[in-house]
């Protein structure tokens, strides 16, 4: 009984409310690094 019935729901409740989901109907995603700055990154690495 449990394999049946409670595993599908606690996966189903893992995807929804910790790992999310990718929609269906997701369109294609491109990203763009217009300006990079090396010393920004030094500087909040910095403790």
């Amino acid at each position: 009984m449990w394999w049946q019935h409670r595993r599908p729901e606690i996966i189903e409740d893992m995807e929804r409310e910790v790992c999310g989901h990718v929609p269906k109907s997701l369109t294609n995603v491109t990203w763009t690094v217009t300006v990079t700055d090396p010393e920004s990154f030094m500087l909040s690495a910095a403790v």
